[in-house]
């Protein structure tokens, strides 16, 4: 028997079935589930992933559907108009202040 979180994050769809889904170019969903790096003036920054993805070896399937929502959410918020420059920093600070805390 699954548990709750096994539930939300056994991976159902690939990236390819999980960015038609939610209406978004491929690679677009690809950075947003492995990350990328790139170059500015300032050097080369990397861009963290910014959805949950299950690592399966011999599977095309890695995003499972929470997955699938956080990319539906931050679809949604990029189509309304927020940069994604605001974006990555909320994803962030959503990822720390969610973060399970390690009891006393």
């Amino acid at each position: 028997m699954l548990g709750l979180t096994d539930e939300y994050t056994v991976p159902l769809y690939s990236q390819a079935e999980a960015a038609r889904i939610i209406g978004e170019p491929a690679n677009t969903v690809r950075n947003w589930a492995r990350g990328y790096a790139y170059r500015t003036t300032e050097g080369p920054k990397t861009a963290l992933s910014l959805i949950t993805v299950a690592a399966q070896p011999f599977s095309q399937l890695s995003v499972p559907f929470v997955g699938l929502a956080e990319a539906y959410v931050i679809a949604a918020f990029k189509k309304a108009g927020v940069p994604m420059q605001r974006i990555r920093p909320a994803v962030e600070a959503i990822r720390t202040e969610m973060a399970p805390r390690k009891p006393f």
